[in-house]
């Protein structure tokens, strides 16, 4: 497995506090890496040290397996908080000034971006009239200058409204698809990112807590019956033997997950107590993606 990024114990700390607490981040290239976590948690920290912008305190970063950064991240493009643009100029003049500031030589570079994030035909129109969604996508054309293998974008949906939402949704679909871009990405817009991002991780108070493929969280988050008992005991013949069911898990605390016959919750239940089985509850559980990163990180910050 090839890793666009992987860090190893990374940390920031700034006076009073770690912003980055030993974080060890994986991102596979070629995935869409949805990136979680509350207002502070270090969300935008985190990116700032992987895209250069900021300096680690300790820990270290490898970008396509390489510990020269200087260099790797030359195959990155980032847009980290909001973009920086020229109000009184077009689309094109941005990218223009970008483009020379990064020492592109192409100039045909700067129509090909606008082309990509649909803006090519926005002409003499001044940025300080563009739509917020317009300048996310300019954000976005500018990071892609350079053509870059690795892209980092801090909220780039944030603040859109649907219309909007959706065109940024499509267009990093796209770059991942057909120029197989490796994305790293935070939003506060759960649903919308679980549309996207087909590897997630959690940070929480500056720790990566949990990291995890979108085939897992789909998992996770099964309706199931949940059922706690005092102890296990026969529970498992019960529910194979006498109830033919085997679509089940075990958790801790003698705690089973059934994923079958959830209208048949009494009876489930009735056929445990027959066999002694102390059922000390039983409910219908499961959320949506929504719901399930809510529990993990205690609910978002607008």
């Amino acid at each position: 497995m090839e890793y666009a990024l992987q860090t190893k114990d990374l940390v920031k700390v700034f006076p009073g506090s770690y912003a980055v607490h030993h974080v060890n981040m994986n991102i596979v290239r070629g995935d869409i890496y949805g990136f979680i976590g509350k207002n502070g948690a270090g969300k935008t920290t985190m990116m700032r040290l992987v895209s250069g912008l900021a300096k680690p305190t300790s820990g270290s970063i490898e970008i396509f397996g390489s510990k020269d950064l200087n260099k790797q991240r030359k195959r990155m493009g980032c847009m980290i908080e909001n973009p920086g643009l020229y109000p009184n100029m077009t689309a094109k003049q941005n990218l223009e000034v970008f483009r020379k500031t990064l020492g592109i030589a192409e100039k045909n570079a700067v129509e090909e971006m606008l082309s990509i994030v649909g803006l090519d035909d926005a002409g003499s129109k001044k940025v300080k009239k563009y739509s917020l969604g317009m300048k996310q996508r300019l954000g976005i054309a500018i990071a892609l200058l350079g053509n870059p293998d690795f892209l980092v974008l801090d909220e780039p949906i944030n603040g859109l409204d649907p219309e909007g939402i959706k065109d940024v949704r499509n267009l990093l679909l796209k770059l991942c698809r057909e120029k197989q871009i490796t994305i790293f990405l935070s939003s506060h817009i759960l649903g919308e990112l679980s549309k996207i991002a087909n590897r997630y991780g959690i940070i929480k108070n500056g720790k990566l807590i949990d990291e995890f493929t979108k085939e897992e969280l789909d998992l996770r988050c099964r309706r199931c019956l949940k059922i706690e008992l005092e102890q296990m005991g026969n529970a498992l013949k019960v529910l194979e033997t006498d109830l033919g069911i085997t679509n089940y898990d075990v958790l801790p605390d003698n705690t089973l997950r059934v994923f079958e016959r959830l209208e048949d919750a009494a009876m489930i239940n009735a056929a445990l107590v027959r066999s002694d089985n102390l059922v000390k509850s039983i409910a219908l559980s499961g959320q949506d993606l929504e719901g399930y990163f809510m529990d993990m990180i205690g609910g978002i910050d607008e």
